[in-house]
């Protein structure tokens, strides 16, 4: 796979009660993605939507969940695969250190690591959209060709 993905963003201040950040991922051709959240021993992922666009749009958003702004929403969104977890932070004016380094397609890579309870850590992995198929109800998966190339934890993910 091994595409170079630039990354890059900014925390902007414009959605009152949130703390939002918005980014692109780029690349000379375009991708799908992949995010996995871990928290408390366990992961969940989501899917990106396809596109034929070589950008990405990624979206961070702390949003608040109570009106001391402790208690948050932390969502997040890689072109469009979309997905939350409520988590507490100690202060008000706390924001993650988002890993805006340069990556590669076929990598699974630290975006976020947030420091609330729980703590949460926020991965990416990015693939080439030429070795997806899309399946009728628009989900796509990789094609069967491709998958001797994936290890056997992430097969059900990338059939999925």
């Amino acid at each position: 796979m091994g595409r170079n993905i630039s990354i890059d963003g900014n925390w902007i201040d414009k959605y009152k009660n949130q703390k939002r950040w918005e980014g692109q991922a780029l690349c000379d051709e375009p991708v799908v993605s992949i995010t996995f959240l871990e928290f408390n021993n366990k992961i969940i992922w989501v899917k990106s939507e396809r596109n034929n666009n070589i950008n990405h749009n990624i979206k961070l958003s702390l949003i608040n969940y109570d009106n001391t702004g402790l208690d948050i929403q932390f969502n997040y969104s890689f072109n469009h695969g979309i997905n939350y977890m409520r988590s507490r932070i100690e202060d008000i004016n706390y924001f993650p250190i988002i890993n805006i380094k340069n990556s590669i397609a076929g990598k699974i890579t630290l975006f976020c690591d947030f420091d609330g309870n729980p703590k949460l850590k926020l991965y990416y992995l990015f693939v080439p959209s030429k070795i997806i198929k899309i399946k009728r109800s628009g989900i796509w998966h990789i094609k069967k060709e491709y998958l001797e190339l994936i290890d056997d934890y992430f097969i059900d993910i990338f059939q999925y």
